[in-house]
């Protein structure tokens, strides 16, 4: 099971603060690989109305993320940290795991 960072729950937490109650982020497989050997898998991240049916929920405090099974075989029992760094636009939210 994925475990949120605090940096990570903060941010997902200000992603979603305007949304319906029980929206969340989901993190869900893609089905081309993102290296160039053509091995390694990748995972999108999107915020969510609610989950699909066979998503795995996971909430802290407010922060509600959503995983695909499929993505959920990717990620295993890994970090989900965020980086926010202000740029001219605002605020840009990088997730990334370890």
């Amino acid at each position: 099971m994925i475990t949120l960072t605090e940096n990570a729950k903060n941010a997902i937490e200000a992603l979603i603060a305007d949304g319906p109650d029980d929206c969340g982020i989901r993190i869900a497989s893609e089905s081309e690989p993102v290296s160039g050997n053509g091995k390694t898998p990748a995972v999108s991240l999107r915020v969510a109305a609610r989950p699909e049916p066979n998503d795995e929920v996971i909430q802290e405090g407010r922060a509600r993320v959503f995983v695909q099974p499929a993505a959920a075989q990717i990620m295993g029992d890994h970090l989900l940290d965020a980086r926010v760094e202000q740029a001219d636009r605002g605020a840009e939210v990088s997730f990334f795991v370890s």
